[in-house]
């Protein structure tokens, strides 16, 4: 904590001054590193995408010790490429699962 403000003293003192000395070398003391912290797990399953049917869902995030933190949302859709064309088999027929379209592209 000390070193902050100690850092921001001395930002504040640089900039009040007009120090000539390299702005790019001064760290920011206003900046966070972000960092990834585990709130808790959700449990997501994928038997419906087996089956070609959308996941629309939203399921608790659960800490280790079993008590809800939050909840996510989750949303995903089955599609051919990357311009979201929906799959078809060769014939332009839709499929009933995903059994048909194992080893094609």
């Amino acid at each position: 904590f000390m070193d902050r403000i100690y850092a921001i003293r001395d930002y504040y003192h640089r900039m009040v001054v007009g120090d000539d000395e390299d702005e790019a070398d001064v760290e920011d003391p206003f900046f966070d590193e972000q960092e990834s912290h585990l709130v808790g797990t959700s449990l997501v399953y994928l038997d419906s995408l087996y089956y070609l049917f959308d996941v629309d869902m939203t399921t608790p995030i659960i800490d280790y010790k079993g008590k809800p933190e939050g909840e996510l949302r989750v949303k995903m859709t089955l599609v051919a490429d990357e311009q979201d064309t929906p799959l078809k088999l060769k014939n332009g027929d839709f499929p009933d699962s995903i059994e048909p379209l194992k080893g094609g592209t």
